[in-house]
């Protein structure tokens, strides 16, 4: 038993009842607390309270699209949250994961693109980019590119984290709700203007580890982003209790609008990356070849 303070959240893993205690009890800030529970590792999630606040419909929209692209990334649930006589909803994000794991920013004594380039499952770099762009995730630049990493036996395998500054990121006005509607352009800057294409250690492994010789690396994550439809991605969003304060019902179209539309131009930024020669395993002007059967 966790002994806890401010909460208490009930979730059900077969007959189990799991307390966890929120690190920031004052301002119940956005924040995650790491705790060890039967050898598996739990990350709660929760929203600061008023201002409304959209990182955790992010990361529960990014969770499930990343499940449909067969990205690796740790389970997510929506639970409820019960301080004292007032009620919430968190995610809590489920590892399960060997002990033995580690974030990238803790890589010693080896590049850290380096170290990636070494991962067993290096084979979806493509999807994970490919998921990047169209959820419009900017932040895969900071934190060493919010991956963790763990150790199974001698090899190594990665798990992508943290997706709340996605689509149109922590908070969104009205105003920026019409420009995220309106948007059409797929593109990932980082850093500074100097950097206008994806750019850290993650990406710097993700451009060398993708192979163009024989076959599309895109392929296949671009044939399963194709067919996730408009009421794959209303379900995302019908699975939430109504009585969240997550996100308004009229966005749903608008993320919805957002995800069906920025499909075709996933595409367009993948063949502007290869013409510019940001991967070097990929001939210029081969994009002609590897993606009119898609877009056809």
């Amino acid at each position: 038993t966790v002994n806890t303070a401010c909460c208490t959240v009930n979730m059900r893993f077969t007959s189990l009842s799991i307390n966890i205690h929120i690190i920031d009890r004052k301002s119940k800030k956005y924040s995650a607390h790491f705790m060890m529970w039967l050898n598996s590792y739990y990350v709660l999630k929760t929203k600061e309270r008023g201002r409304k606040n959209y990182s955790l419909i992010n990361e529960w929209v990014a969770f499930n699209i990343g499940k449909l692209l067969d990205v690796p990334i740790p389970k997510a649930h929506i639970i409820k949250i019960d301080i004292k006589d007032k009620s919430s909803y968190g995610l809590l994000f489920d590892y399960k994961l060997p002990v033995d794991y580690l974030h990238v920013c803790h890589v010693q004594n080896i590049p850290v693109w380096k170290f990636l380039s070494k991962l067993r499952n290096v084979d979806t770099f493509s999807n994970l980019l490919v998921f990047d762009i169209w959820i419009n995730n900017k932040d895969r630049s900071s934190n060493y590119g919010n991956l963790l990493v763990t150790k199974k036996d001698d090899s190594y395998y990665y798990y992508a984290i943290d997706h709340a500054l996605s689509f149109g990121g922590y908070y969104l006005d009205n105003e920026s709700k019409i420009l995220l509607k309106k948007s059409k352009i797929c593109q990932l800057n980082f850093s500074s203007a100097n950097h206008p294409y994806p750019f850290n250690h993650v990406y710097e492994a993700i451009k060398l580890n993708i192979e163009f010789q024989g076959c599309n690396p895109f392929d296949d994550v671009l044939n399963k982003m194709s067919k996730i439809t408009e009421s794959q991605i209303e379900d995302i969003f019908n699975q939430v209790p109504k009585n969240t304060d997550w996100f308004e019902q009229e966005d749903i179209d608008i993320y919805i609008e957002y995800l069906m539309r920025r499909k075709n131009n996933v595409i367009l930024y993948l063949e502007q990356l290869i013409e510019k020669m940001w991967f070097p395993n990929a001939s210029p002007g081969c994009y002609f070849k590897l993606f009119n059967k898609i877009r056809g």
